[in-house]
């Protein structure tokens, strides 16, 4: 029993050199873009051999969000109890760091992309007919029909249980259990509740930390119509 509460304490005091170590964001100038006024906090993940493409991603959507530099799996010092992967639990660790850099900001929503999201500039919008005034507008559109209480909107989804999601308007359906955080925004009380489930060691990815907390009633979770 002694032995698991040090190790435990010792994966404590090591998350928290880790994530003070890399929780470095960088903010542009003047960094207000046409997401400021419903999503005050903006942030993307990126890793260092992704960063070109991160701009360019930006630069095609008309955002400025801060980049933050991920935890590194290759510089990850952190006991695997439960049998994640490295990647797992460092994008975990990731997330939950931004998650608490938003809140200590006082800012009241966040929206999160991850560094794989694909550029406007790729021909893959024009195939499914999807121009970027219509997904601004739809963004702008699918948060303003949000209830007041939500605490998760899924932008992009994967491996959603799709046949137990609730239309409740024709932008958004309420989820039950949904994966994937490539582009997902949250307020800040969903926030809260994500970061006070999170336990360390970690058991599970972040993705399924916040599906679960949604499949039991903890989070009000929604995902847009048009993904």
């Amino acid at each position: 029993m002694k032995d698991k509460i040090f190790v435990i304490i010792f994966v404590i005091i090591i998350v928290f050199l880790i994530c003070n170590k890399n929780n470095v964001e960088q903010f542009q100038s003047n960094n207000k873009d046409w997401l400021y006024e419903i999503f005050p906090y903006r942030s993307i993940i990126t890793v260092p051999n992704r960063i070109n493409h991160v701009k360019k991603f930006c630069k095609s959507f008309h955002v400025k969000p801060t980049i933050f530099n991920a935890i590194l799996k290759e510089e990850l010092i952190y006991s695997n109890l439960y049998g994640l992967k490295i990647g797992e639990i460092a994008c975990a660790l990731s997330q939950e760091q931004v998650l608490r850099n938003f809140v200590e900001s006082g800012k009241e929503s966040i929206i999160l992309f991850e560094d794989d999201n694909i550029p406007f500039s790729s021909n893959y919008y024009s195939k499914i007919n999807l121009t970027l005034p219509y997904i601004k507008q739809y963004i702008k559109n699918a948060y303003n029909a949000l209830p007041r209480d939500w605490d998760v909107l899924y932008l992009g989804r994967c491996w959603d249980n799709c046949n137990k999601n609730i239309k409740i308007n024709k932008y958004l359906y309420k989820t039950y259990r949904t994966l994937c955080h490539h582009a997902i925004a949250f307020s800040r009380q969903g926030a809260i509740t994500i970061l006070e489930a999170i336990i360390h060691p970690i058991k599970s990815p972040i993705d399924h930390i916040v599906a679960n907390l949604t499949m039991e009633g903890s989070l009000d979770s929604y995902a847009t119509i048009v993904p």
